[in-house]
């Protein structure tokens, strides 16, 4: 398709217009059928949140530029808010990830994972980008989001299943575990990757719901990718992509068994962080992702096995009627 299409063409030449199913955001998305058999896609984003417009906006010509498979921009519509991209088609690597026999699954997971380490290698050059207003997941936004998941699972969904002792108990121990993922490296991360975040059009990946990028732990990306919400990753596919990680990256001063540790931690986060948005979707009445409430939480419990936490804090997560 031609990069250098108009608004005006599109706004001629098209013949229906067909809503997405969209994430956990406020951001609409659409798809354009144009008069010539091409589509592209719609984003709009809520007036509420303009400054997201350019966000989006610098966030993928700045990835675009750098050689990171992202939808391309066609043309931007300020006034409405509108950022029309390229079509990364409608398969989702969650949809074909059972399809594929175990070694078709650890070919694409080594190259998901060889994306981090290239979008991390641009950190120094993307903190220096001063139009995109760049967020940190430090201790303050880590320990947020599980105040989030605290307040939308336990106080909301599940009122009275732990009682005030228990949530401060539990409150106490993941403010150690953010204490000490808010010490690992910063570097770069898309901040939500995982398998329904990638796209597969003709044979090849494509990155999106990537305008939430931002600083964080170096190993958050590799944690959300391995410990998916919506998959469940073999624990061989996962070994290989950690020593995977660790040879690409050549600088990490831990061993394997230490990384390994260490995306635990980070996936305790990120997976409780997950279940607080899904609770939050729940009390506003989208129940679409309550069926992976309850194997997120499991990846949680497996974690606290792996990290010999103690089993004061596995039975409080047990109590989770889902699990």
């Amino acid at each position: 398709m031609d990069k250098t299409i108009t608004l005006d063409y599109i706004k001629q030449h098209t013949e229906k217009e067909d809503i997405l199913a969209g994430d956990a955001s406020t951001r609409k998305y659409y798809r354009i059928y144009l008069t010539s058999g091409e589509t592209i896609i719609k984003m709009v984003i809520h007036p509420d949140q303009k400054k997201d417009f350019y966000k989006v906006i610098n966030t993928t010509e700045f990835l675009t530029r750098n050689n990171i498979p992202v939808p391309a921009i066609m043309v931007t519509d300020e006034e409405n808010l509108s950022i029309y991209q390229e079509d990364a088609g409608a398969q989702h690597y969650f949809d074909l990830h059972e399809q594929l026999i175990s070694g078709e699954q650890l070919n694409w997971y080594l190259q998901f994972t060889d994306y981090i380490s290239a979008i991390q290698n641009l950190t120094k050059e993307f903190d220096a980008q001063k139009e995109i207003n760049l967020e940190v997941l430090d201790y303050k936004r880590l320990m947020w989001e599980l105040e989030f998941f605290i307040e939308n699972y336990y106080y909301k969904m599940h009122p009275g299943l732990l009682n005030k002792i228990e949530i401060n108990n539990l409150r106490e121990w993941l403010d150690k575990i953010v204490n000490q993922i808010a010490l690992y490296p910063a570097v770069l991360c898309h901040r939500d990757y995982h398998s329904k975040n990638i796209m597969i059009k003709d044979n090849s990946a494509v990155l999106i719901d990537y305008q939430d990028m931002r600083l964080g732990p170096y190993n958050y990306d590799l944690a959300s990718l391995l410990w998916d919400s919506y998959l469940d990753i073999s624990p061989p596919i996962i070994k290989k992509c950690e020593e995977r990680f660790m040879q690409v990256q050549g600088n990490l001063k831990i061993s394997v068994d230490e990384l390994r540790l260490q995306n635990r931690y980070t996936a305790i986060q990120r997976n409780l962080k997950a279940v607080g948005t899904f609770a939050s979707q729940h009390n506003k009445g989208n129940d679409s992702y309550l069926p992976f409430i309850g194997q997120t939480l499991r990846k949680v419990l497996e974690h606290l096995e792996v990290v010999q936490e103690s089993s004061q804090i596995k039975d409080l997560i047990s109590k989770s009627p889902e699990i």
